[in-house]
């Protein structure tokens, strides 16, 4: 059976032909469905339908109002973004279009989700209150959210062979609600901010928990992430600190880290242990990263004009402070035994001090973005650099996948890369806390809900063994 299905987004009218997945709209996407008896009735339908091709989570309950949906919604959201909310919410608020805005306002406000699907409300003259105001609530709110698309469920379910009673799905009701709903989610994926424009061109992945334990994400605001079995140990923001921070770092065990700010002061967390750090010294450049040696002993901090500042129980082995760059300095990696250390340059230049090994680096090449950060290989044999826009160049070390060959249609900026602790693949995090996966490297989530205005600025890893 075709049948037409009616999205409005933003002032768009999307026309979905039949029912079924657009084509490539299937992979490793998340879909979380609140609702109340009218999704209970549908829900092992909707599972089959969609719950073999994503990520499906289902909350529904009857009798539900639309007041239980942010603490819901902010529940099962706010660690992770979820790449599609799907809501059916709003007959059990007494018919008042202005107590059932408010609620909308608050689902909205609570849900961390790249596309919101609402579903109208269904109009009958058997119902008990009037839900053409509550629908033209749903249509006001799509001008001030961009996510917000509504599914016209009082459009389509008008054949009264759908509902017993005007709104409580029959068997046939219960199919049709599983099917538009399917359709408006691969829809919503095949469209929205993670939809692919061209064929994805990465190696083939295996995910694999020896990759790592779990791993941190820091804002550019200095809150502080905890996904898989990484645990929050603290931040900027709970320490009350305003200075933008500049990276952190795990610690050899795990169970702490650091985080330099902008001006070089050092803040430890968990069993991290301050050596050390730039208060108070005028700096030519902003500090852009702090580097542990690998046994925890002491740490090195870099500036933006490639001074280098060494701290505890590590050697100062040489900078490019006194040299005339083309770029500046990005980044410091240390050599997997902490003897010497590698700096990068926004052009791709690599410095070598120490016992690090020059391996390449594209210095010489034309970039459609500038390098971040070189990330080493566990094990010493060579390193990858990574660059704004997620390229990826392997010198000594295998390709496992860039941010470009995913094909995505959109993608924000990459700001971080770190390998895995096989060292056979590694993660690329983006500036919305996107967490993308290459090789062996397991995602533990994602995409936290930011504070206004703030975007994700690192990552640390919690390695396996530490």
């Amino acid at each position: 059976m075709a049948l037409s299905l009616l999205l409005i987004a933003v002032g768009v009218v999307v026309i979905v032909a039949a029912i079924g997945n657009p084509a490539g709209a299937t992979g490793h996407h998340s879909v979380l469905i609140v609702g109340d008896s009218v999704t209970v009735a549908a829900e092992a339908k909707l599972q089959a339908r969609i719950g073999n091709d994503y990520d499906l989570a289902i909350d529904a309950e009857e009798n539900r109002a639309t007041s239980a949906g942010p603490e819901i919604v902010d529940e099962a959201t706010s660690a992770s973004a979820v790449d599609v909310l799907v809501v059916e919410l709003g007959y059990n608020d007494g018919g008042t279009a202005g107590v059932f805005s408010s609620r909308v306002n608050s689902v909205l406000a609570a849900a961390n989700a790249d596309v919101i699907i609402w579903l109208t409300l269904r109009e009958d003259d058997r119902n008990t209150f009037d839900y053409g105001p509550a629908n033209n609530v749903l249509v006001s709110k799509t001008d001030s959210d961009p996510r917000l698309r509504l599914l016209d469920w009082n459009q389509v379910s008008q054949d009264d062979d759908n509902v017993a009673d005007g709104i409580h799905l029959t068997s046939q009701g219960s199919t049709l609600f599983a099917d538009v709903v399917q359709s408006a989610v691969a829809t919503a994926i095949a469209t929205g901010p993670k939809a692919t424009c061209t064929t994805p061109s990465v190696p083939d992945s295996a995910p694999d928990a020896a990759s790592a334990d779990g791993y941190w994400l820091l804002d550019s605001h200095g809150n502080v992430y905890a996904y898989g079995g990484a645990t929050h140990y603290g931040d900027l923001i709970t320490d009350g600190v305003g200075v933008l921070p500049g990276s952190f770092q795990a610690t050899p065990t795990g169970l702490g880290y650091w985080i330099v700010d902008e001006n070089g002061s050092v803040h430890a967390y968990g069993d991290a242990v301050f050596a050390g750090d730039m208060t108070g010294v005028e700096l030519k450049g902003p500090v852009r990263r702090l580097e542990a040696h690998p046994d925890g002993s002491g740490y090195w901090l870099v500036a933006s004009d490639g001074g280098v500042f060494s701290f505890g129980g590590v050697a100062f082995h040489g900078s490019t402070g006194a040299l005339v760059l083309d770029s500046p300095v990005s980044s410091l990696s240390t050599t997997s035994t902490g003897d010497g250390y590698w700096l990068v340059a926004g052009d791709g230049g690599v410095f070598t001090f120490g016992e690090a090994v020059f391996r390449g680096s594209t210095g010489g090449l034309a970039l459609n973005a500038p390098v971040i950060d070189l990330a080493r290989h566990p094990d010493g044999s060579g390193y990858w650099l990574y660059a704004e826009d997620g390229g990826v160049f392997s010198f000594g070390v295998a390709f496992h996948g860039s941010t470009p060959g995913l094909g995505l249609c959109d993608l924000p900026d990459t700001v971080a890369m770190r390998a895995t602790t096989t060292g056979s693949g590694y993660w690329l995090v983006t500036a919305v806390g996107w967490v993308l996966t290459f090789g062996d490297a397991i995602d533990y989530g994602g995409q936290p809900a930011l504070p206004t205005g703030a975007t994700i600025i690192d990552m640390a890893i919690d390695r396996v063994g530490m």
